[in-house]
């Protein structure tokens, strides 16, 4: 890895650290020393989340997805939701950050934190799973959208 990317990976890591960090000078919000939980952070500066699965799977069998999520310092890995209709999935992952108090800071370590949803379609077709995140910078909403094949 050139300098010249890994000087932007910090900054990257000082941003995403920063913005889990209060300076006491922005408006309300969550107060310090409180955990509020969000949305999982899926694509972080252009990197997006990294997601496995089969081409295929049987009805009524479950499938397991294993997705990343980018964490570090006040953020950490929370539940996931999985909600199945017809022949499409929904998959919320969550995280939990922490806002530190005056006397408190945070780590600035970037993490990539593997998450599990596992779930069942039941009848057969073409599925749609889409993972809901957060697009970082900035805090705008992502959708990661994959097909798969599920077979009689």
């Amino acid at each position: 890895m050139s300098s010249t990317n890994s000087m932007l990976r910090i900054a990257s890591v000082t941003a995403l650290i920063a913005s889990a960090c209060s300076s006491g000078t922005e408006p309300p919000g969550p107060q310090p020393g409180t955990t509020v939980r969000r949305a999982s952070t899926m694509d972080f500066y252009g990197e997006a989340s990294a997601v496995t699965l089969p081409a295929s799977v049987a009805a009524n069998s479950p499938l397991t997805i294993k997705f990343v999520t980018f964490g570090g310092g006040c953020i950490s890995r929370g539940e996931t939701e999985v909600a199945v209709t017809g022949l499409e999935a929904q998959i919320r992952p969550y995280q939990y950050q922490y806002y530190p108090r005056a006397d408190e800071g945070c780590t600035t370590d970037l993490r990539y934190d593997t998450n599990t949803a596992v779930l069942q379609f039941v009848t057969s077709g073409n599925g749609l799973i889409r993972i809901f995140g957060l697009k970082q910078p900035g805090g705008s909403d992502i959708v990661i959208e994959r097909t798969i094949t599920v077979t009689p």
